[in-house]
């Protein structure tokens, strides 16, 4: 099933949005990040590999243990993985500790040793503790959470009790606070790797879907990766064939004569996010500063509205002001990726941002 909304979007390659010029400085800014107009910028799919990785080194696959496939079998030589060299320049910002009180971090601490506590009633305790911090200072809880007590709770992850704290936690974390994209991308990965250990295949093939959509144009080749690596335990024997499809449209995107044309119903576009929990967050954040606004997008792309995250960003992109314009570019691309369910027309539009706004001096 579909969750994706359709038919918004032309075939051409997408062009930004005019009546607004980057000011000098945010040009060799962005000129930091991507190297000139045909380096980082693009998301340049150096090798998208359909090779085995059981027992693979040097040759830009990765070689997995017989645990991480979540399911307890032994990576099989015909297991496709993604060695996805998708080089981009990340335009957003990173995840950033706040500053908090001495109080603050001597109930961070107290929550730490409750969680560490092999009693199940304190460590339960410590979880509703956590998602009242959540609701009552999410910033503050966000950080600690993905820093530090999720940390400890991975630790037990063996036991079933513990791996599915973690997975309502991470999703807690997602929802308190979804304008922190780095933040989204830390615990949606955590989540697909406790719901494969879990048996959860299904569930975790559609958070790897809802990551491919949020994720930074930067980290889009992990988002990739894990996806094929959960299709991979859900399919079986039928796995290659499905992945050599994904791997031939992602490829068609960063070719130069398919770039910027969308592309039809393909692999991506055939698999179902869990929309229901992300949507009904998005009217939690109605106000119009960039946080509430780049809450409301993430909410979207992961929910599978492409098409609705990108309208909410382009108009940003032509409202806002100049100093945030690199920022929503890459919010836009984000989108268009998450409408396709492929990265050529983004790669596309960053090319189309940076050749009409990035000057030579």
């Amino acid at each position: 099933m579909k969750t994706q909304s359709q038919g918004m979007a032309s075939s051409h390659p997408p062009t930004p949005p005019g009546g607004w010029q980057w000011p000098r400085f945010l040009y060799r800014k962005m000129a930091e990040f991507v190297g000139g107009p045909s380096g980082g910028i693009l998301t340049t799919l150096r090798s998208l590999t359909n090779s085995a990785i059981f027992g693979k080194k040097g040759n830009g696959s990765e070689t997995l243990s017989s645990g991480a496939r979540g399911d307890g079998r032994t990576p099989s030589p015909r297991f496709f993985i993604f060695a996805c060299g998708l080089v981009v320049a990340s335009l957003g910002g990173v995840a950033v500790v706040p500053g908090a009180g001495a109080q603050d971090e001597v109930e961070a601490r107290q929550i730490t040793e409750q969680l560490k506590n092999p009693n199940p009633v304190n460590v339960t305790q410590a979880a509703e503790q956590i998602r009242l911090a959540l609701e009552d200072d999410p910033e503050w809880a966000v950080a600690h959470l993905r820093k530090e007590w999720l940390k400890v709770l991975v630790e037990h992850a063996d036991t079933p009790f513990y791996a599915e704290l973690v997975e309502d936690l991470t999703l807690c974390g997602i929802l308190a606070d979804p304008s922190r994209t780095a933040d989204i991308e830390a615990f949606l990965q955590l989540r697909i790797k406790m719901r494969r250990q879990e048996g959860q295949v299904p569930g975790a093939i559609a958070d790897a879907k809802s990551l491919f959509n949020v994720a930074g144009m930067r980290s889009t080749n992990t988002a990739l990766r894990m996806l094929a690596e959960c299709l991979d335990a859900e399919h079986g024997a039928k796995a290659p064939e499905l992945l050599a499809r994904l791997r031939k449209e992602q490829f068609a995107g960063a070719e130069e004569k398919t770039m910027g044309v969308r592309p039809q119903d393909g692999v991506m576009k055939g698999l179902a996010v869990e929309s229901g929990q992300y949507l009904a967050a998005v009217s939690r954040f109605p106000g119009e500063d960039r946080q509430s606004r780049l809450a409301r997008g993430n909410l979207l792309l992961l929910a599978d509205h492409g098409a609705e995250a990108r309208t909410l960003f382009e108009k940003v992109l032509v409202d806002g002001d100049a100093a945030d314009k690199v920022k929503w570019t890459e919010d836009v691309a984000r989108a268009i990726k998450a409408e396709d369910g492929a990265i050529g027309r983004a790669n596309a539009y960053l090319r189309q941002a940076w050749n009409a706004q990035v000057k030579p001096e």
